[in-house]
């Protein structure tokens, strides 16, 4: 198990999947312009592969994706998201990549990032991440521990990847 300043730790759960909101005053056209610059940003580096998220925007480049699936850029609050706001979804496998983009160029952007657990609840608030000012969830419309199924299956990432064999696999069981 674990071990923080000595003393064992209880396993937490396993995180394989990430969302990134991020936040922008709807009534404010220098924050609305921003979001949109950012959200552009954010689609280009996608497109060059420097991660892999799934985002609005994007549904062409993953053809496998239902578009339906993704959810649209908000201009107000919806959901436990009190603000206009774009999700971000990030598997593990791109989770140091897309956590430095967002840090360097979300700007005057607030990011709420949070894991994909086995409980909404906890995801937005106990394992939450603040880039930025943070803003009071609405906690209240979700329900304790029903967990999320793996976001987007069809890409074999985070959640639903395929286990890797073993580099030795192969090995003789001599030693």
């Amino acid at each position: 198990t674990p071990m923080a300043a000595g003393v064992a730790q209880e396993e937490g759960p396993t995180i394989s999947e990430w969302h990134f909101h991020v936040y922008f005053d709807e009534n404010d056209q220098n924050s609305v312009a921003e979001a949109t610059t950012f959200h552009q940003l954010l689609c280009e580096t996608v497109r060059a592969g420097t991660f892999v998220s799934v985002c609005p925007g994007l549904a062409d480049f993953f053809p496998s994706i239902d578009s339906k699936k993704i959810p649209p850029f908000n201009y107000g609050p919806v959901g436990p998201h009190p603000c206009g706001s774009f999700e971000a979804w990030v598997p593990k496998e791109s989770i140091a990549a897309a956590l430095s983009f967002f840090t360097l160029y979300r700007g005057n952007l607030t990011v709420l990032v949070h894991p994909l657990t086995q409980s909404a609840y906890s995801d937005h608030t106990d394992y939450a991440m603040w880039l930025g000012k943070p803003h009071r969830v609405k906690t209240h419309i979700f329900v304790p521990d029903i967990p999320d199924p793996p976001q987007y299956p069809e890409l074999a990432l985070g959640a639903s990847a395929q286990p890797r064999p073993s580099k030795h696999s192969d090995r003789s069981s001599r030693y």
